[in-house]
């Protein structure tokens, strides 16, 4: 299909009834992740100073789960953040929290997992996300893109519409519920 040269993505998506376990849920995809030497970017969609909490919790429970991540904030220089991009390359760390930076101008072709903490109302910014984990290198056919969603008909419906091209191309679409 067409979409950065790969054969198959499989976005699957996920829909929770509470933020708790949601948050729980976005950690075990993680810590699975991880364990699989797999590389990820996170994204938690956060913009405001007091919202920086949600995407910093994140990075710090899955450091307290042992996964190896770090966050990637606005307040970074282009040498600090290109160190971070180092580390995830080399597979000195397995993931990489972001707010709402990171969907533009990030190239880590190794990186085969993206995770949004949440829906996305642009299909832009959708698109962008999705195609950080979409970058050809050889060896990797496929890519895993996980929405977390809370089950609200809005949520549901962006969910949708952002992926409607990508079905157009043949890629699969897994919807579980937790419960």
């Amino acid at each position: 299909c067409g979409f950065g040269g790969l054969n198959l993505s499989r976005v699957v998506k996920k829909k929770s009834a509470s933020s708790e376990k949601k948050k729980n849920y976005i950690v075990d995809i993680c810590k699975n992740i991880a364990a699989r030497d797999r590389k990820f970017l996170l994204f938690t969609d956060y913009v405001y100073a007091e919202d920086v909490y949600v995407r910093d919790m994140y990075a710090d429970t899955l450091l307290k789960e042992g996964v190896r991540a770090t966050v990637i904030d606005q307040g970074m220089s282009t040498e600090e953040r290109s160190a971070v991009f180092g580390f995830l390359e080399t597979g000195d760390i397995s993931g990489i929290v972001f707010g709402k930076l990171g969907s533009e101008g990030v190239n880590i072709p190794s990186v085969d997992v993206v995770v949004m903490a949440n829906g996305i109302k642009s299909p832009i910014t959708y698109t962008q996300r999705v195609g950080r984990a979409m970058r050809r290198i050889p060896g990797k056919e496929w890519c895993d893109v996980f929405e977390v969603l809370i089950d609200t008909k809005m949520e549901l419906r962006w969910s949708e519409y952002n992926f409607a091209e990508y079905r157009e191309e043949g890629f699969q679409k897994l919807v579980y519920k937790v419960e």
